[in-house]
Protein backbone atom coordinates (compact mmCIF):
# COMPACT_ATOMS: atom_id res chain seq x y z
CA UNK A 1 0.00 0.00 0.00
CA UNK A 2 1.69 3.61 -0.67
CA UNK A 3 2.17 5.72 1.69
CA UNK A 4 1.13 8.54 -0.77
CA UNK A 5 -2.15 7.08 -1.99
CA UNK A 6 -5.44 8.87 -2.11
CA UNK A 7 -7.31 7.15 0.45
CA UNK A 8 -6.10 5.93 4.07
CA UNK A 9 -5.71 2.44 4.96
CA UNK A 10 -5.67 0.15 7.92
CA UNK A 11 -2.85 -1.39 8.96
CA UNK A 12 -3.06 -4.54 11.98
CA UNK A 13 0.23 -6.56 12.42
CA UNK A 14 0.59 -9.27 15.72
CA UNK A 15 3.68 -8.57 17.72
CA UNK A 16 6.53 -10.92 18.55
CA UNK A 17 6.19 -13.59 20.82
CA UNK A 18 10.08 -12.64 22.25
CA UNK A 19 8.53 -9.10 23.61
CA UNK A 20 7.66 -7.98 26.84
CA UNK A 21 3.88 -6.24 26.93
CA UNK A 22 1.67 -4.49 29.26
CA UNK A 23 -0.81 -5.80 30.23
CA UNK A 24 -3.84 -2.45 28.78
CA UNK A 25 -5.39 -2.06 26.23
CA UNK A 26 -5.27 1.30 23.82
CA UNK A 27 -8.47 1.57 23.17
CA UNK A 28 -9.57 4.54 20.20
CA UNK A 29 -10.55 5.65 16.80
CA UNK A 30 -7.60 5.34 15.22
CA UNK A 31 -5.13 3.08 17.16
CA UNK A 32 -6.10 -0.16 19.03
CA UNK A 33 -4.04 -2.29 21.03
CA UNK A 34 -4.46 -5.55 22.86
CA UNK A 35 -2.89 -7.53 24.77
CA UNK A 36 -2.90 -11.49 25.90
CA UNK A 37 -0.39 -14.69 26.94
CA UNK A 38 -2.33 -16.10 23.57
CA UNK A 39 -1.97 -12.80 20.93
CA UNK A 40 -0.74 -9.46 20.91
CA UNK A 41 -1.60 -6.95 17.86
CA UNK A 42 -1.54 -3.64 16.98
CA UNK A 43 -4.18 -1.43 14.61
CA UNK A 44 -4.01 2.04 12.86
CA UNK A 45 -5.57 4.04 10.52
CA UNK A 46 -3.09 5.45 8.42
CA UNK A 47 -3.29 8.59 6.62
CA UNK A 48 -1.64 9.59 3.27
CA UNK A 49 1.49 11.28 3.62
CA UNK A 50 2.72 14.95 1.84
CA UNK A 51 4.57 14.28 -1.31
CA UNK A 52 7.52 15.82 -0.09
CA UNK A 53 8.13 13.46 3.05
CA UNK A 54 11.27 10.90 2.09
CA UNK A 55 10.81 7.45 3.29
CA UNK A 56 10.75 4.15 1.98
CA UNK A 57 7.79 3.24 -0.59
CA UNK A 58 7.26 0.14 2.34
CA UNK A 59 9.39 1.21 5.11
CA UNK A 60 9.15 -1.55 8.30
CA UNK A 61 7.04 0.48 10.60
CA UNK A 62 4.91 3.58 9.13
CA UNK A 63 4.10 6.32 11.15
CA UNK A 64 1.21 5.63 12.70
CA UNK A 65 2.68 2.20 13.84
CA UNK A 66 5.66 4.27 15.44
CA UNK A 67 3.05 6.88 17.16
CA UNK A 68 1.31 3.77 18.90
CA UNK A 69 4.45 1.17 19.30
CA UNK A 70 6.45 4.45 21.30
CA UNK A 71 3.01 4.97 23.62
CA UNK A 72 3.95 1.57 24.31
CA UNK A 73 7.64 1.45 24.67
CA UNK A 74 7.27 4.98 27.26
CA UNK A 75 4.30 3.74 28.91
CA UNK A 76 5.79 2.67 32.24
CA UNK A 77 6.39 5.98 34.50
CA UNK A 78 9.35 4.41 36.06
CA UNK A 79 11.26 1.99 33.95
CA UNK A 80 13.83 1.65 36.92
CA UNK A 81 12.43 -0.40 38.74
CA UNK A 82 9.02 -0.87 37.17
CA UNK A 83 10.80 -2.79 34.03
CA UNK A 84 10.81 -1.19 30.17
CA UNK A 85 8.48 -2.75 28.19
CA UNK A 86 9.71 -4.05 24.73
CA UNK A 87 7.90 -4.20 21.74
CA UNK A 88 9.34 -6.93 18.53
CA UNK A 89 7.35 -7.54 15.47
CA UNK A 90 6.31 -10.74 14.76
CA UNK A 91 4.13 -10.81 11.57
CA UNK A 92 4.14 -9.09 8.16
CA UNK A 93 1.42 -5.85 8.17
CA UNK A 94 -2.00 -6.59 7.05
CA UNK A 95 -3.24 -3.07 4.93
CA UNK A 96 -6.64 -2.52 3.24
CA UNK A 97 -7.66 0.37 2.00
CA UNK A 98 -10.64 2.09 3.82
CA UNK A 99 -12.89 5.55 3.39
CA UNK A 100 -13.68 5.81 7.20
CA UNK A 101 -14.09 3.69 9.93
CA UNK A 102 -13.66 3.50 13.80
CA UNK A 103 -11.35 1.19 14.88
CA UNK A 104 -13.31 1.35 18.56
CA UNK A 105 -16.68 0.63 16.77
CA UNK A 106 -18.39 -3.39 15.80
CA UNK A 107 -17.42 -2.45 12.36
CA UNK A 108 -13.65 -1.76 13.33
CA UNK A 109 -13.61 -4.47 15.28
CA UNK A 110 -14.58 -6.81 12.62
CA UNK A 111 -12.40 -5.68 10.47
CA UNK A 112 -9.30 -5.97 12.28
CA UNK A 113 -10.65 -9.93 13.92
CA UNK A 114 -10.66 -10.54 9.83
CA UNK A 115 -7.21 -9.19 9.07
CA UNK A 116 -5.90 -11.10 12.34
CA UNK A 117 -7.37 -14.36 10.84
CA UNK A 118 -5.62 -14.04 7.90
CA UNK A 119 -2.33 -13.27 9.74
CA UNK A 120 -2.44 -16.24 12.02
CA UNK A 121 -2.48 -18.51 9.07
CA UNK A 122 1.29 -17.39 7.90
CA UNK A 123 2.21 -17.03 12.03
CA UNK A 124 3.64 -20.00 14.41
CA UNK A 125 0.91 -22.19 15.84
CA UNK A 126 0.16 -22.13 19.43
CA UNK A 127 2.56 -18.91 19.91
CA UNK A 128 2.88 -17.83 23.79
CA UNK A 129 3.56 -13.93 24.72
CA UNK A 130 4.96 -12.33 27.80
CA UNK A 131 2.54 -10.16 29.07
CA UNK A 132 2.88 -8.14 32.80
CA UNK A 133 1.33 -5.73 34.92
CA UNK A 134 2.54 -2.56 34.16
CA UNK A 135 2.67 0.30 32.23
CA UNK A 136 -0.70 2.46 31.71
CA UNK A 137 -2.83 2.96 29.57
CA UNK A 138 -3.09 6.65 30.83
CA UNK A 139 0.58 7.09 30.00
CA UNK A 140 0.15 5.38 26.94
CA UNK A 141 -2.75 7.32 26.21
CA UNK A 142 -0.58 10.89 26.93
CA UNK A 143 2.15 10.11 25.11
CA UNK A 144 0.41 8.92 21.93
CA UNK A 145 -1.40 12.21 22.07
CA UNK A 146 1.63 14.25 22.44
CA UNK A 147 4.10 12.64 19.95
CA UNK A 148 3.51 14.75 16.51
CA UNK A 149 3.28 12.38 13.81
CA UNK A 150 4.12 14.93 11.28
CA UNK A 151 7.67 15.15 12.65
CA UNK A 152 9.84 13.40 10.62
CA UNK A 153 12.57 14.29 12.93
CA UNK A 154 10.55 12.34 15.96
CA UNK A 155 9.93 9.78 13.99
CA UNK A 156 13.18 8.73 12.57
CA UNK A 157 14.44 9.00 15.82
CA UNK A 158 11.76 6.95 17.71
CA UNK A 159 11.60 3.93 14.79
CA UNK A 160 15.51 3.64 15.37
CA UNK A 161 14.73 3.33 18.33
CA UNK A 162 12.42 0.79 18.30
CA UNK A 163 14.84 -1.27 15.69
CA UNK A 164 17.67 -1.44 18.01
CA UNK A 165 15.76 -2.37 21.10
CA UNK A 166 14.08 -5.32 18.43
CA UNK A 167 17.86 -6.02 16.95
CA UNK A 168 19.51 -6.24 20.70
CA UNK A 169 16.61 -9.31 21.30
CA UNK A 170 17.74 -12.84 21.81
CA UNK A 171 15.86 -13.94 18.66
CA UNK A 172 17.74 -11.73 16.14
CA UNK A 173 20.53 -10.32 18.40
CA UNK A 174 22.63 -8.07 15.51
CA UNK A 175 24.24 -5.95 17.86
CA UNK A 176 26.20 -4.13 15.45
CA UNK A 177 23.38 -2.91 13.43
CA UNK A 178 21.42 -2.58 16.80
CA UNK A 179 24.15 0.15 17.52
CA UNK A 180 24.05 1.80 14.19
CA UNK A 181 19.85 2.47 15.03
CA UNK A 182 20.54 3.75 18.73
CA UNK A 183 23.36 5.66 17.11
CA UNK A 184 21.04 7.07 14.57
CA UNK A 185 18.06 7.85 17.56
CA UNK A 186 20.60 9.75 19.78
CA UNK A 187 21.75 11.99 16.57
CA UNK A 188 18.11 12.64 16.39
CA UNK A 189 17.47 13.33 19.99
CA UNK A 190 20.36 16.01 20.49
CA UNK A 191 19.24 17.74 16.90
CA UNK A 192 15.67 18.58 18.41
CA UNK A 193 17.78 19.04 22.00
CA UNK A 194 19.89 21.34 19.76
CA UNK A 195 16.54 23.12 18.14
CA UNK A 196 14.88 23.69 21.90
CA UNK A 197 17.90 25.12 22.44
CA UNK A 198 18.58 27.63 19.68
CA UNK A 199 14.77 28.78 20.20
CA UNK A 200 15.27 29.13 24.02
CA UNK A 201 18.21 30.78 24.08
CA UNK A 202 17.33 32.88 20.92
CA UNK A 203 21.12 31.76 19.52
CA UNK A 204 21.76 29.69 16.29
CA UNK A 205 24.81 27.91 17.80
CA UNK A 206 24.86 26.04 21.08
CA UNK A 207 27.75 24.24 22.60
CA UNK A 208 27.85 20.05 22.72
CA UNK A 209 28.67 20.82 26.41
CA UNK A 210 25.65 22.85 27.02
CA UNK A 211 23.78 20.45 24.68
CA UNK A 212 24.92 17.08 27.05
CA UNK A 213 23.70 18.82 29.76
CA UNK A 214 19.94 19.65 28.98
CA UNK A 215 20.36 16.01 27.84
CA UNK A 216 21.52 14.52 30.82
CA UNK A 217 19.15 16.93 33.36
CA UNK A 218 16.25 16.62 31.76
CA UNK A 219 16.40 12.79 30.76
CA UNK A 220 16.59 12.37 34.68
CA UNK A 221 13.55 14.83 35.04
CA UNK A 222 11.67 12.72 32.97
CA UNK A 223 12.29 9.42 34.01
CA UNK A 224 10.76 10.25 37.76
CA UNK A 225 8.24 12.33 36.59
CA UNK A 226 5.22 11.68 35.04
CA UNK A 227 5.20 10.96 31.28
CA UNK A 228 5.88 14.20 29.40
CA UNK A 229 3.10 15.76 26.81
CA UNK A 230 5.37 17.62 25.05
CA UNK A 231 7.41 16.09 21.86
CA UNK A 232 10.93 17.06 23.02
CA UNK A 233 10.39 15.07 26.19
CA UNK A 234 9.26 12.17 24.80
CA UNK A 235 12.34 11.68 22.72
CA UNK A 236 14.54 12.37 26.06
CA UNK A 237 12.91 9.76 27.93
CA UNK A 238 13.89 7.33 25.38
CA UNK A 239 17.30 8.48 25.59
CA UNK A 240 16.94 7.98 29.84
CA UNK A 241 16.05 4.19 28.64
CA UNK A 242 19.76 4.10 27.00
CA UNK A 243 22.16 6.00 29.26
Amino acid sequence: MSLWGRKPFLAVRILGTDGYYPAFSVRSATHRYHATERLVWTAVVQQPLPEDWETSETPTLIPEEIRLLAALALSEGDPWHGGVPTVTLGSRRWEEDIDAIDLDSNAGEARIQAALIKLQQDFQANPRFEVNDFGSEGDALDVLESFDANDELLLAGVANLHAGTRLMGPRIHELEAASLCLFVSIGAALELIRLHLNESRGSMSVTFILKETFCLTTSRRCMNTEPSRHTLQVVLASIGQLR
